[in-house]
């Protein structure tokens, strides 16, 4: 019995000492690439609104370990321990070393991310950003029931020329979280967790010495729950772990950090819940966090289901109402002043069957700096969701930024600085063959799947893309086009 004792310690030692990886390797992809195309043929809530409970019936446990798991089986199936009296003794001293081993993994995980933390010196300011699903900028157009979002609006800068990471909304999502463009996408066709070193939002400002929060909806590959936004770089989290489709039209189960929480019913006779004011009161009771560094507080919010333009209006008006809640929050706590605010679409309101049209893609930025004047200015370069992460490490002065990094930041544009006439924005389909499109300028270059004919559109004078001008800008395309490698000899 002490050799087998002996064993599992010596197994649990190996195990921890195991732990590694190596990052994912990634390909470049800026501009159409027409190397792979086939030739085609032309043409936590309040307590009176939830109850911690036990936990739901399909919640999942954190998976252990493999070695333990094999130690387990062979003291259950064997019958020598059993007629020893030793089986007990050794499944709890199992059941031990398997919470020691969590506890271990949970220390060093922690460890690693403090040894290189950035130490921040003098001030620093907060940072909301405030990212919401199929927002456009009519959304933002002078209306009496949305006195917030004009708030905004007049206090910032308003970038019309927005646009989100992919007309597939959970690429979209992937490509704001992490900076890159949708022709990163490359293999993750069916399976839409973020891989284990991607950066993100949070993981990138954690890094940068900023207390990072993270409310609201979080995109999950099933209703298996095995990826968490405490897993990438955020310090406290409440929300709905989303899977594919919508969120239900009331919440029953919210997370809270790794726990999740059951939302009381209301009574009959009351109108259910709603996701966008329980987010809120979560956002409004956690400003500012009690840590003593900036904070970076992402809510991806929801915007309510429509299906009439009086519809739109009362959806976008709710979420005027959480945002203002937030805007008084920021103002009670004395925060206004040094606190940038970022409002942004995750995913056009054209969005969802993938194709890469321009209304299927374009949605609305605004930009707001610290203090209360009003300072109102529209950029009309074009930018995309991936420029946010450059733009928030910017402004949160982070001496170290994470590779690849495909956007730019936005920062210097409040001031006045032009951005890169030249510059070009690069969408993927997903599939090896996919449509893909470019923006560079004025112009629109569009390549169907599974071809290699490129047409060519300037926005500026044709912005329903109608008229194809490829044959009459050779210099353009020469621009947009990146050619197959040559043959090896």
């Amino acid at each position: 019995m002490n050799v087998l004792r002996f064993g599992i310690r010596a197994c649990l030692a190996l195990v921890i000492a195991g732990c590694g990886g190596q990052p994912p390797q990634v390909v470049e992809a800026r501009r159409v690439d027409l190397g792979d195309a086939q030739a085609a043929p032309a043409g936590a809530p309040s307590s009176n609104d939830t109850d911690p409970g036990t936990p739901p019936d399909d919640a999942v446990p954190p998976p252990k370990s493999g070695v333990i798991g094999a130690l387990r089986e062979l003291v259950k199936s064997s019958s020598v321990f059993e007629e020893a009296g030793q089986s007990q003794g050794l499944d709890e001293m199992l059941t031990e070393a398997d919470e020691l081993l969590d506890r271990v993994r949970a220390e060093n995980r922690d460890a690693l991310r403090q040894v290189n933390r950035q130490v921040r010196l003098g001030p620093s300011v907060n940072i909301l950003l405030i990212t919401v699903s199929q927002l456009d900028a009519a959304d933002l157009a002078d209306s009496p029931s949305t006195p917030n979002l004009q708030q905004l609006v007049r206090r910032g800068a308003t970038f019309p020329n927005y646009y989100a990471g992919s007309s597939t909304p959970a690429v979209a999502w992937w490509s704001l979280l992490t900076g890159q463009t949708s022709g990163r996408w490359a293999g993750r066709e069916t399976d839409l967790l973020l891989q284990k070193d991607d950066h993100t939002l949070g993981s990138a400002l954690w890094q940068a010495g900023y207390t990072t929060l993270f409310n609201g909806h979080w995109r999950m590959p099933s209703d298996q729950v095995v990826d968490l936004p405490l897993s990438h770089g955020y310090d406290q989290w409440f929300g709905p772990a989303v899977p594919s489709g919508r969120l239900p039209a009331s919440p029953e189960l919210v997370w809270s950090n790794t726990g999740r929480l059951r939302v009381k019913p209301r009574p009959a006779d009351e109108p259910p819940h709603a996701w966008l004011p329980l987010l809120a009161d979560d956002a409004v009771r956690s400003l500012p966090p009690r840590e003593r560094r900036p904070w970076f507080l992402h809510c991806a919010w929801p915007l309510r289901a429509s299906n009439s333009a009086d519809e739109r209006r009362a959806a976008v008006a709710e979420l005027d109402t959480a945002i203002g809640r937030l805007l008084a929050r920021l103002d009670e706590a004395q925060l206004t002043g040094n606190t940038v605010i970022l409002l942004a679409g995750e995913s056009s309101p054209q969005a969802g069957d993938g194709s890469l049209t321009e209304d299927a893609l374009r949605s609305v930025l605004v930009v707001v700096p610290p203090g209360a004047s009003p300072k109102s200015s529209v950029c009309d370069d074009p930018v995309a969701a991936w420029d946010l992460l450059p733009t928030l490490l910017d402004i949160g002065r982070a001496q170290r930024k994470p590779r690849p990094l495909d956007g730019v930041s936005l920062w210097p544009a409040l001031g006045g600085v032009e951005l890169p006439a030249d510059r070009v924005l690069y969408w993927k389909r997903p599939g090896a063959s996919g449509e893909q499109v470019v923006r560079m300028g004025p112009w629109r270059a569009a390549v169907a799947a599974n071809s290699k004919q490129v047409r060519l559109y300037n926005l500026q004078t044709d912005p329903e893309s109608q008229t194809d001008v490829a044959g009459q800008h050779p210099e353009v395309l020469a621009k947009v086009i990146r050619q197959p490698a040559a043959p090896a000899q």
